[in-house]
This record gives C-alpha cells, structure tokens and sequence, in this order.
C-alpha cells in the first residue's frame, strides 16, 4: 500500500510576453468597439417598407401607437410621420 504524501506546491510567477499583452488588448478594445457598434440603434425601416401613410386606417392612427414620437417621428419607420398616419407596424399603446 503507497502512502502518498501531500506536497504544496508555492504559486510561481509566469512572465507575460509583449507580444502576448498587446495582442490580448487588442482583442479586447476590438470586442468592446464591436460591442458598442451592435448596440447602437438599429437603423430605421423606409416608410414604403413599413406601408406608411398619412391617413388612419380605420380608428388605428399613429398617434396613439406604442412607436410613436412626438411630435413627428416613429422609432422603426424613417422620416416625417404624421400623428394621423399608419403603417404595418402599428401597435396601439396599452392602457
């Protein structure tokens, strides 16, 4: 029967390379501007896309939407909206 005996072993320092540093910062500035480039707001749909137009469709109106900006703006359709318009992406707000 072996007896093993418990060593302890003293954490020893490991030497870092140049090269090793400045390529894991450049990874890491690459990954943060990457980041910060998907977070940024996704653009706008044109309005022929998202069927706008500045008339209701039936009592739906762009004004009481949930995208809708005032005074004259959308968050996912591009351009000049009228708070009488509509569009395919009409969502009336809750309450």
């Amino acid at each position: 029967m072996k007896v093993f005996r418990e060593r302890q072993y003293a954490p020893q320092a490991q030497s870092v390379s140049r090269r090793t540093l400045v390529g894991g910062a450049c990874l890491l500035v690459t990954c943060a501007t990457a980041g910060a480039v998907s977070a940024a707001a996704p653009s706008k749909v044109p309005q022929k896309e998202a069927g706008y137009r500045n008339a209701p469709r039936g009592g739906a109106r762009c004004e009481t939407c949930s995208q809708f900006l005032a005074p004259s703006s959308c968050k996912l359709v591009a351009g000049p909206i009228s708070p009488s318009g509509w569009c395919s992406f009409f969502a009336p707000r809750a309450g």
